[in-house]
């Protein structure tokens, strides 16, 4: 099989240099319309929660409210951080 592709390639040496051109000129043509981004987006994403309770105590909060939804994001994957204030 390998000698079959040399012998072919052998003999038809100017179909072999104009494919090997037509993929280099795609080849450059597809790499110049690529879109390159000199500056990603290096942020990580951040989500914000924000709860309102009424009448009840900053401890109260902490215990009832921010805690539990603090479990819950630090069950979720790849999370760095996890920063609450409760009032």
């Amino acid at each position: 099989m390998l000698n079959k592709i040399i012998m072919f390639s052998i003999s038809n040496k100017f179909f072999i240099l104009l494919c090997a051109v037509v993929l280099i000129v795609f080849g450059l043509r597809t790499a110049k319309n690529m879109d390159v981004d000199v500056f990603p987006d290096l942020t990580a994403p951040t989500v914000v929660v924000m709860t309102d309770a009424h009448g009840m105590a900053g401890e109260e909060v902490e215990r009832l409210v921010t805690f539990p939804i603090e479990t819950a994001v630090n069950g979720a994957t790849d999370v760095r951080r996890v920063r609450s204030a409760s009032s």
